[in-house]
């Protein structure tokens, strides 16, 4: 069963910015993160505070460092296997990417501000790229972004393929 927790900030600045995915030609627009960035986790019920320090690779984040403080009883393997890495490791990264959020747009009238977007479009392969870098399930995320049926995507990320707009 997996702990409760808190994402804190720490007094650790990001890294310097780096660019990522496709540059959307419509809005000029790139996907951006740190190199490095930190964060603490609270898990109150455990009772542990872990500090966790991520890297971006060029392809994915990692975390680099992982330091796990117990009061007053000893860390556990119970306990550390509760920690939630991969959903922290999501949650972090999507909150240090500026406009993350963008694709957070629930009705089709604020999808339209973005222009039409078909299979080729680098805005689909920008939540690709997000959800990628995260951890994510990138193929689910432009599914119930788009509200559109798997086969629909795969067809659509076949073409981003073919494109050169992912991997």
């Amino acid at each position: 069963m997996a702990a409760e927790y808190v994402i804190l900030e720490n007094d650790i600045k990001n890294g310097e910015f780096v660019s990522f995915g496709p540059v959307d030609p419509d809005t000029e627009w790139q996907l951006k993160i740190p190199k490095t960035f930190s964060r603490t986790v609270s898990y109150k019920k455990l009772g542990i505070e872990a500090e966790i320090a991520f890297r971006f690779t060029g392809e994915k984040v990692v975390i680099d460092f992982l330091a796990v403080n117990s009061k007053p009883q000893p860390v556990t393997s119970r306990s550390l296997t509760q920690l939630c890495l991969p959903e922290i490791t999501y949650e972090v990264t999507k909150k240090v990417v500026p406009e993350s959020d963008r694709w957070a747009l629930k009705t089709k009238k604020e999808r339209a501000k973005y222009g039409k977007v078909n299979s080729k479009s680098p805005f689909l392969a920008q939540i690709y790229w997000l959800e990628q870098v995260a951890g994510g399930k990138p193929r689910v995320a432009i599914m119930e972004y788009m509200n559109a049926p798997r086969p629909t995507v795969n067809d659509w990320l076949r073409d981003l393929k073919t494109s050169g707009f992912i991997d």
